[in-house]
């Protein structure tokens, strides 16, 4: 699989050059949701799982994509 497909190639080509264009990126590296089950697991209280879902995937995002935007910020 390319690492862009083509659609996105032609976006990019007819795109104006001082315009954002919004994209989506999956990444490889995915939180695995058994741990997450696993961890939740003896969380009751609804909104105290969300929270700790949100701050366990922002903290996880932090990690696993430092280095993409280290890059994108220069």
């Amino acid at each position: 699989m390319s690492k862009i497909e083509d659609k996105l190639r032609q976006e990019i080509m007819q795109h104006k050059r001082n315009e954002n264009l919004r994209i989506n990126i999956i990444l490889n590296e995915q939180y695995n949701q058994a741990e997450m089950q696993n961890k939740t697991q003896f969380i009751k209280n609804n909104e105290e799982k969300r929270s700790f879902v949100v701050n366990e995937l922002k903290e996880f995002s932090k990690v696993t994509q430092r280095n993409i935007i280290m890059r994108i910020k220069g």
